[in-house]
């Protein structure tokens, strides 16, 4: 009965939204890597901001009405959209030249660079429990990246750079959502990389073949599937529970990446992914006890 009890519970919790969202980010980013080798990327991301901003203002029309389509923080919001459209192109970049894998192997070090810009950018203050499992998850994306060595791809700079930019946008969000309701913060990023992607696009395009469209047409889909299941996950529990559950998306992408691609990564890159696994991990259960002693 408690089994039951607890299959209950998770099953009305966020949890298996927020799941959700992660297969299907995951499907997604199968859908861009084979896209990414015949087509150039602005084009791909164009079709994906399409699709994204329209599902943005769908959700502040709904949520907010049109007084949701101002933000009392505009600038942080552009910048917002600027960090979330330099990730995704790096990232989708990335998968030109990386497995899924290698590329969400080092993407899973997120959690620690939000940690660290949170002491500059937001004020907040981290141990050296927290200090000593960040260096370690570094350590884990030097094992996966491998520097110096004849293994090394230059390219696996994308995802580790893409990632900053992500952690950015992360700590922007937090920032934003002190001023600006949910709609409205999902609203500007769509919007603002529409409006960049559609300076640069069409000067770059290239007519997709049928079986190209279909793709395009899916993967965007599923972009705005995963947001869905993610905003609904958030909204029926705390984002802090929800943390571990991002490591979902790299479990998915090795297993898609080997069914797709015939793709798996080497026992060095697991290796480096559990190390940056296990020490975001720990500052999750840290910032948890943190939080709980707070509110005693």
């Amino acid at each position: 009965m408690k089994i039951l009890g607890a299959i209950v519970r998770i099953g009305a919790s966020g949890i298996p939204w927020y799941v959700a969202g992660m297969i299907l980010f995951a499907g997604m980013d199968v859908i861009s890597k084979t896209l990414v080798q015949t087509l150039p990327l602005a084009g791909i991301l164009w079709v994906r901001y399409i699709f994204y901003a329209g599902f943005g203002l769908i959700l502040v029309l709904k949520l907010s009405g049109l007084k949701g389509l101002k933000s009392k923080t505009p600038f942080v919001q552009c910048g917002r959209g600027l960090a979330m459209l330099f990730d995704v192109a790096l990232f989708v970049l990335s998968f030109r030249f990386l497995q899924l894998a290698e590329a969400h192997s080092i993407a899973a070090i997120a959690p620690l660079m939000v940690t660290a810009l949170a002491v500059p950018m937001l004020g907040e203050r981290v141990g050296p429990r927290r200090w000593s499992a960040v260096l370690l998850g570094f350590g884990g994306v030097l094992i996966i990246l491998r520097p110096g060595s004849d293994i090394f791809q230059p390219a696996a700079i994308l995802p580790l750079i893409g990632t900053l930019s992500f952690s950015l946008y992360l700590i922007l969000t937090k920032i934003v959502s002190r001023h600006d309701d949910l709609g409205t913060t999902v609203f500007y990023p769509g919007v603002i990389g529409l409006v960049i992607l559609s300076l640069i696009a069409p000067f770059q395009w290239q007519s997709p073949t049928l079986e190209e469209w279909s793709l395009l047409v899916l993967a965007s889909l599923l972009a705005v599937g995963a947001h869905i299941c993610v905003i609904r996950g958030l909204s029926l529990s705390d984002a802090s529970l929800l943390q571990p559950f991002n490591y979902i998306l790299l479990l998915t992408a090795i297993i898609l990446g080997f069914l797709v691609f015939d793709h798996f990564p080497d026992a060095v890159t697991l290796l480096g992914a559990g190390v940056v696994v296990i020490s975001g991990l720990y500052v999750w259960r840290r910032e948890r006890s943190t939080a709980k002693g707070s509110e005693k």
